[in-house]
């Protein structure tokens, strides 16, 4: 008996109330029309894609043709740079040595231009100088010492201090040295 009593109480627990089938059923009422108005608006989208399908349809194709361009672009300048690449990698070994050749035989004219310039200078200086003093040189050009009786030399030093020393020096030639500049 005491198994029978436990089942019976045990089926009054599981019964429902009034109450608590009411509050069940408002929540179910009110499920039912918040799922109604999501099916809707599913439908409604799934209306407008069907009616659009057939525009989007055409602008993915139309979109997936320009990818399509682009990416073929793509491969064709990467394709370019490549060669221009190995363009660039061959010249580089045919005139590499040569332009290095050339970079040192520049810096050698820069100097000996550098020089030239610094001898002018001084040259044009010593005859402005002669001048002031009253030395007409073009009287005297043909009797200048390096003509006849002297080597001339001249030097110009560029200081530290930004100023050129220049230095002149005249040495008495030699008779053999006379005689081939006479022949």
């Amino acid at each position: 008996m005491a198994r029978k009593n436990s089942k019976i109480k045990q089926k009054e627990k599981n019964r429902v109330t009034h109450d608590q089938k009411d509050i069940l059923i408002a929540k179910l009422f009110k499920r039912i029309k918040q799922d109604e108005k999501s099916i809707r608006k599913g439908f409604e989208a799934c209306k407008i894609w069907a009616e659009n399908q057939k525009d989007w349809n055409k602008e993915f194709e139309r979109e997936h043709k320009l990818i399509d361009c682009f990416a073929n672009d793509i491969k064709l300048k990467h394709k370019k740079i490549k060669e221009l690449e190995d363009l660039n990698k061959e010249l580089t070994i045919m005139f590499g040595d040569k332009i290095d050749e050339y970079v040192k035989a520049n810096q050698g004219l820069a100097k000996a231009n550098n020089e030239l310039t610094r001898a002018y200078e001084g040259l044009a200086h010593l005859g402005k100088t002669a001048q002031e003093m009253g030395i007409d040189i073009k009287k005297h050009y043909k009797n200048l010492p390096e003509y006849d009786k002297y080597d001339f030399s001249q030097k110009h030093e560029l200081l530290e201090s930004g100023k050129v020393r220049h230095t002149w020096t005249a040495k008495p030639k030699k008779e053999k040295d006379k005689e081939d500049e006479h022949k």
